[in-house]
């Protein structure tokens, strides 16, 4: 094919793909889970996909060079493979259910089962089938539970109970390393007998999916990595348990946290299904294993340093210094500024914090940028965890538009009102810069000072 045919114009109404990252995507391969209608939307599209003036070779001033011919063969062979893909993977939905149905089984078999080397006390004989029973205690509102009379006496026991689990969760991750590095096969039986003999309860559902999880990570799962980060974290983690009112708060707090801190190599699963909702049911059940035996051995003062941050709070980050321990996961230091561009991660507050039901949220942001007035260079966020969803849900976002010339000071300040207001939980600020963006210093988004206001309702 000529230079010359290969030559298209610029036309408005033509979205324009390019080869480069077709040919040699930037993104792995994902297993998605779509609609019938989007199916069908995505099936009709494929047809742009034949055309060969969609696809960018190279870009010129007044126009763009299309693919070349070994391209194009290149470009319609996937095009191919997508239209046999986009025709649904019965084989691979049969699998799943059958799998599926096949662990349900197991399950259900194994609850009444006599477990080889389960301990012959009464009291694991009723081992549960699955991870389905969250405890219904509300600090301070229910009838006090587990016998201890006063609300007071159960904190001693849930602070005493938040620590316990955390120091057996480290113990058993070392018992299971050892036995992984000497060659033990872990069965269902060796990993029950491991966790029964601690103070963390094992649905047998959650003993397979470790079975299943170690089958699969075993060869790189460094559990001293794991058990220094369970003893450095265990402070946050303890307190995270003890400033909860239920267990599902706990259970939010702790996934939250290991989402945002976890920095090993190894794989974060297993220690998440140790902190199950089972588990945590016992300590605000105040029906811990062995309770009596044990909670001598540590003090209701390990606690106060766990304190809940009053409702309605200001936070503010200014930049120099950079870096700080203000944001993590992203962000470069140029100048003495926080500074992103398209290829750099967003990066979030490093303490996730605690609110109260609050009525508004005031959010301000001074930047500087290489671009002069009239861009979008990135946005600051004020984002809440989701328990249901497990992901960070925005819900109050302001966008980085410049106003000023180039290497002039920005300030954007913005008020968020909530009604109803938005309840109490988890939530964190975000700085990111906008996507297409890939200019290094001086950065399109250069932040110098960030600050949020949650507002509590009026007395």
């Amino acid at each position: 094919m000529s230079e010359t045919w290969r030559r298209k114009k610029y036309y408005s109404k033509r979205v324009l793909i390019d080869t480069a990252r077709i040919l040699s995507p930037q993104l792995d391969d994902a297993l998605l889970c779509i609609t019938g209608a989007q199916l069908e939307m995505l099936r009709n599209l494929t047809q742009y996909l034949k055309r060969r003036s969609t696809f960018v070779s190279a870009y010129e001033t007044q126009g763009y060079l299309a693919p070349t011919e070994a391209e194009w063969d290149s470009i319609q062979q996937i095009v191919a493979d997508l239209e046999d893909t986009l025709m649904g993977c019965e084989e691979l939905a049969s699998a799943l259910n059958s799998i599926a149905a096949q662990l349900a089984c197991i399950c259900q078999a194994m609850a009444t089962a006599n477990v080889q080397g389960q301990p012959a006390d009464e009291g694991y004989s009723g081992q549960a089938a699955y991870d389905d029973y969250i405890s219904t205690v509300v600090e301070d509102v229910n009838p006090v539970p587990g016998g201890f009379g006063t609300w007071d006496a159960w904190r001693v026991a849930k602070c005493k109970g938040a620590q316990r689990l955390v120091d057996d969760i480290t113990a058993t991750t070392q018992e299971i390393g050892v036995k992984l590095t000497t060659g033990i096969l872990l069965t269902f039986s060796v990993l029950n007998g491991l966790l029964l003999l601690s103070v963390i309860t094992a649905p047998i559902s959650m003993v397979l999916q470790l079975v299943i999880t170690f089958a699969a990570i075993a060869v790189n799962y460094v559990y001293e990595d794991v058990t220094s980060w369970l003893i450095s974290h265990k402070e946050s983690l303890v307190c995270a348990i003890y400033e909860s009112a239920t267990t599902g708060e706990a259970h939010q707090r702790i996934s939250a946290y290991i989402s945002d801190n976890w920095d090993v190599s190894s794989s974060d699963q297993p220690t998440r299904q140790m902190f199950n909702y089972q588990t945590l049911s016992s300590i605000f059940d105040g029906a811990m294993r062995d309770y009596t035996e044990w909670q001598g051995d540590y003090s209701e003062d390990y606690c106060t340093s766990c304190e809940s941050l009053p409702e309605g709070v200001e936070f503010t980050w200014t930049f120099p210094p950079c870096p700080g321990d203000f944001f993590q996961d992203g962000g470069v230091c140029d100048g003495g500024r926080l500074c992103f561009n398209g290829d750099i991660d967003d990066a979030h507050q490093q303490h996730i914090n605690t609110m109260g039901t609050f009525l508004n949220i005031e959010v301000e942001i001074r930047f500087r940028s290489r671009f002069g007035s009239g861009w979008t260079v990135g946005a600051f966020s004020i984002d809440r965890w989701d328990a249901i969803l497990e992901d960070w849900i925005p819900e109050a976002i302001v966008s980085a538009n410049t106003s000023a010339a180039a290497g002039n000071l920005n300030t954007i300040e913005t008020d968020f009102p909530q009604s109803p207001p938005l309840p109490g939980g988890l939530y964190r600020a975000r700085l990111e810069g906008a996507d297409g963006q890939h200019d290094t210093s001086p950065y399109p988004l250069q932040v110098e000072y960030a600050r949020v206001l949650y507002e509590i309702p009026p007395p």
